[in-house]
């Protein structure tokens, strides 16, 4: 949650330039397309461009740090001609900081840029008088030889400590394409690159999400996004709608993986898997704009979300689905959740064998509580009387995998405190040969078991 007035903080890499004669970079009207943004005249610098549009969106300047080799800081701000540009713009209030950058002729010099750059992205304040950030502009156009490069890692590093930490990242990382500038009028545009960066971030929280249940961190690069995406366009329908879906993504995965954690089934089945699915719909495929790596991952999370999914729990498709979520549950080490689901499973299953289809009620129906306490009263009575009436050979196997799952729950449930307790490694191979047994029964694939 960005707390306080909005505050852009700048930060730009600075090399020497091309040019043999001041002001060393050749001038150009630079303007970022998405956000309907232009300068007001040419600059050797995009620096302008992000002052004058950090004031539009803030009502207020921006702080700005510079990085630069002794060389750099030389050339442009012991000169004054930075300080000259920017009065040429009626920006001489903005007094750049300069943040003495390594050479680069020494291999730690290559480590040392990244722990000085770092800083710089994160969202605080830099000093007492400095006001913390609530939107972070990187300009990596003008870095001086590999310096680029090597700041795409204190992005990463960045990325990664915001969604460690539970922050919406506020990160934008921009590079003015002087190559693709319009021969005629030197009009150029300046690219947001903050997507193809976050791809690692993309993929790691949609593999969090998959492999561990959880969704914190896909959670907030949606709002990231969604925020970016936005800008100030507040009054564009469109955007506006872009910006809705992808904060509902975000929300509806949150759901999802609570709910999960809880174990609340009827909630998993019938309603959170297709409320995410819905939203993946919809914003997707701008999730996918983010770079191509992401695709991929996205299209694996839009199928497992639909083995979830089921109009009914006490139904064939919800009994199929419950199974999944005991898979689930296995497959993020979440034991005693997938004991609870697998039992559930057996209820479900002896309901469907023993309650006729008219009779069947759902869970979570207000005025339905005593029938529904009442069949499963019914389905667990019948499943006792087939494990302990009912010679083994003829047992519904249903009624096996509930009594076998009752005695690994006793284990489970009393954390091992018993005289002869299982050890995790047999816990874990038992609990697959379970979910595996209770998979045959509903036509679902078997896993391999541990090693």
């Amino acid at each position: 949650m960005i707390i306080g007035p909005p505050h852009t903080r700048i930060v730009l890499l600075l090399g020497l330039g091309p040019a043999k004669e001041p002001p060393w970079y050749h001038p150009a009207v630079y303007h970022r397309a998405a956000e309907g943004f232009q300068a007001d005249g040419p600059s050797p610098l995009a620096l302008v461009l992000h002052i004058e549009e950090a004031r539009a969106r803030d009502g207020a300047l921006p702080t700005v740090e510079v990085i630069g080799t002794a060389e750099v800081q030389a050339r442009w701000i012991t000169s004054g001609l930075l300080a000259d540009i920017l009065a040429k713009h009626e920006l001489a209030d903005v007094v750049p900081s300069f943040r003495l950058a390594p050479s680069g002729s020494d291999p730690g010099d290559a480590p040392a840029f990244v722990t000085l750059v770092q800083p710089l992205l994160r969202p605080a304040p830099l000093s007492e008088d400095d006001p913390a950030p609530t939107r972070i502009v990187f300009d990596i156009t003008h870095g001086f030889r590999a310096q680029s490069m090597l700041a795409t890692s204190a992005v990463e590093a960045t990325l990664d400590e915001d969604l460690r930490q539970g922050r919406t990242p506020i990160l934008e990382v921009v590079y003015a394409a002087w190559e693709a500038r319009d021969l005629r009028t030197t009009r150029t545009p300046v690219w947001d690159l903050t997507g193809l960066l976050s791809q690692h971030a993309w993929s790691s929280a949609i593999h969090g999400f998959r492999a561990h249940g959880r969704a914190d961190a896909f959670c907030h690069l949606c709002e990231a996004l969604g925020q970016r995406r936005l800008g100030t366009r507040h009054q564009d329908l469109q955007l506006r709608a872009q910006r809705d879906s992808l904060v509902g993504l975000g929300r509806a995965a949150r759901t999802l993986a609570d709910d999960l954690a809880c174990v609340r089934l009827p909630a998993l089945l019938t309603r959170d898997s297709a409320v995410f699915l819905d939203y993946l719909d919809r914003a997707g495929p701008l999730v996918a704009t983010e770079g191509p790596a992401v695709a991929g991952p996205l299209a694996d999370l839009a199928a497992w979300a639909r083995t979830l999914q089921a109009d009914k729990v006490v139904s064939d498709a919800g009994l199929q689905a419950t199974v999944q979520v005991a898979r689930l549950c296995l497959e993020t080490e979440r034991f005693a959740a997938c004991l609870a689901v697998l039992r559930e499973g057996a209820v479900i299953a002896a309901t469907l064998s023993q309650v006729p289809p008219q009779s069947r009620v759902q869970p979570a129906q207000p005025d339905q509580t005593e029938r529904w306490k009442a069949q499963v009263d019914e389905a667990e009575d019948w499943l006792n009387e087939q494990a302990h009436d009912v010679p083994s050979v003829d047992i519904d196997p249903w009624a096996s995998l509930f009594a076998a799952v009752g005695d690994q729950r006793n284990d489970v449930l009393h954390a091992g405190l018993r005289s002869d307790p299982a050890k995790a490694a047999s816990i874990r191979k038992a609990l697959t040969k379970l979910v595996n047994q209770a998979a045959t029964l509903v036509r679902l694939p078997v896993q391999a078991p541990p090693p």
